[in-house]
């Protein structure tokens, strides 16, 4: 355990403090003689650093330690582990954030090169150039408060949409991955916000998020 930087991943692939929470340890002299037993009576993450909060003989000990001080603490003296405790998760991390919504737009960008390949041969791009020819013009008449003009123009835009729309079911293909449009509006899915946090759109997917970070560290055990 000690001098490891690295997050502890548990057998199901998970990531958890280094240090079991209520875990005991019992430091000893040369001779094996008890001296102290520290516990683990807290841990928290904040700014991608393990906190431990530690008692020695029932007493606290003063402030939050890191992963290293509590290496330290426990490796002054020889110890044996007296109280297991319980293994905490850790939360949701940045780097698991990232590698999924690096994946996931992985993923999106093949299905949008599927999706075009499917289109050609077919009228789809014929009709988007013709929609974008007459949206112009469409505005503009709006614009002028000419009702009559832009009430043509919209029927002929509706009927081209219409041919699109046809023309996607028969290929079988989904209008949003074609134009890539995003589900989050506030990180456009990357996962963070322009300050850098943690999208709320990630939050919402924290299970998700970790279930697969959990499976590829376990298909990275078996490789």
């Amino acid at each position: 355990m000690y001098g490891k930087t690295q997050h502890f991943e548990g057998a199901d692939g998970r990531l958890y403090f280094h240090y079991p929470l209520h875990a005991r340890y019992l430091s000893k002299t040369t001779a094996g003689e008890p001296l102290f037993e520290h516990e683990i009576t807290a841990c928290e993450y904040i700014d991608g650093k393990e906190l431990y909060t530690l008692a020695c003989n029932g007493a606290p000990i003063t402030g939050a330690k890191t992963l290293e001080q509590v290496d330290l603490i426990l490796g002054f003296f020889d110890h044996d582990m007296t109280e297991p405790g319980e293994r905490v998760e850790l939360p949701l991390l940045e780097e698991e954030v990232r590698l999924y919504y690096e994946d996931l737009a992985k993923e999106l960008r093949k299905a949008n090169a599927e999706a075009n390949a499917k289109l050609k041969g077919t009228e789809y791009f014929k009709l988007k150039s013709q929609i974008e020819s007459l949206s112009p013009p469409l505005r503009f008449a709006r614009s002028c408060g000419d009702d009559k003009k832009a009430a043509e123009l919209e029927v002929k835009l509706n009927a081209l949409a219409a041919e699109q729309h046809k023309i996607l079911e028969s290929v079988g293909v989904d209008r949003d991955v074609l134009t890539k449009k995003t589900s989050c509006a506030v990180c456009g899915d990357c996962g963070f916000t322009p300050a850098g946090d943690i999208c709320s759109c990630a939050i919402g997917r924290t299970e998700e998020i970790k279930k697969y970070n959990a499976e590829l560290r376990l298909a990275r055990r078996k490789a």
